[in-house]
């Protein structure tokens, strides 16, 4: 649907919101094993470097994303610049993490899965402090997103018992 916006629109960004959720997909479906299943069931080392590209790449577009929707660029200049090296590096994360083992690039990868969202939600709440409307709509859903993330986070740190609801917490955040 974003897609077909997109190309009705050319606003770029529908075009990141497109991209964000595109990786975000590759992303849970190598998190629930879909991948390895249905996408590349004969190559398992494909599977372990698709979470991690996915992961920062799924990052980067929501840096991208929270830059042109929260008009960053006008509103808080200073952020914006940061949010762009921010997606520069978890873009540079996707690619070394092809070489990176997966034992030791997926701990940076959850780390920067709690920061992204919180960092989010920092700037949509500075923005909602500028008087930027749509920034209360950001930060709703991205709060959603957030606690999913940080139930799933302190899962897989073992802090939290793995069961149906904290196993999709970031799914049902994410929806």
């Amino acid at each position: 649907f974003n897609g077909l916006l997109w190309l009705s629109l050319r606003d770029k960004t529908y075009l990141s919101y497109v991209g964000y959720l595109t990786f975000y997909l590759i992303a849970q479906l190598t998190l629930n094993g879909n991948a390895l299943r249905y996408l590349f069931p004969e190559s398992p080392h494909l599977n372990s470097i698709a979470m991690p590209v996915s992961g920062f790449i799924t990052l980067s577009f929501i840096y991208r994303f929270t830059r042109q929707f929260l008009n960053l660029d006008k509103i808080l200049p200073k952020a914006s610049r940061a949010v762009v090296w921010m997606e520069r590096i978890f873009f540079g994360a996707a690619i070394a993490s092809i070489w990176i083992p997966y034992s030791i690039i997926i701990k940076p990868l959850l780390l920067a899965a709690l920061i992204g969202p919180l960092t989010c939600i920092i700037l949509g709440a500075a923005c909602v402090k500028h008087g930027y409307k749509p920034a209360k709509t950001y930060l709703i859903a991205w709060s959603f997103l957030f606690l999913g993330a940080v139930i799933f986070a302190l899962k897989t740190f073992g802090l939290l018992p793995t069961n149906v609801f904290t196993e999709f917490s970031m799914q049902v955040g994410s929806v």
